[in-house]
């Protein structure tokens, strides 16, 4: 897969029916993802005059609860009465060598934090 940085975030980088969600989580369901989960952002700084890319992918997923009990407390520690116990996780990374003549670049407007 390549990815192409492009100003703002960008949902749809393909169906998490496979992959890493899928062999990672026990009883993966990608019904249970947040709404426009997963996210990617890009975002863009300069180093001496050099500009930098670096990506940030995040997902939220509401993962079930097997003992219906533990299901009160789970949103008391989550903070979402949903009754799952709603996980998270985020990466970041830079971008290195990106090559700018590439069909479709658009430099990230958004800059780093």
């Amino acid at each position: 897969m390549r990815l192409v940085p492009r100003a703002g975030a960008v949902r749809g980088i393909g169906a998490c029916s496979t992959g890493l969600l899928q062999a990672n989580v026990q009883g993966f369901d990608e019904s249970k993802l947040w709404p426009s989960n997963p996210v990617v952002t890009f975002c863009t700084d300069s180093v001496a005059g050099v500009p930098q890319y670096r990506v940030q992918i995040d997902v939220k997923y509401e993962h079930p609860v097997f003992f219906g009990l533990l299901a009160f407390a789970t949103d008391l520690i989550d903070g979402s009465p949903n009754g799952f116990w709603d996980i998270g996780a985020s990466a970041q990374m830079r971008m290195e060598h990106v090559d700018s003549t590439a069909s479709g670049f658009a430099p990230p407007t958004a800059t780093c934090s």
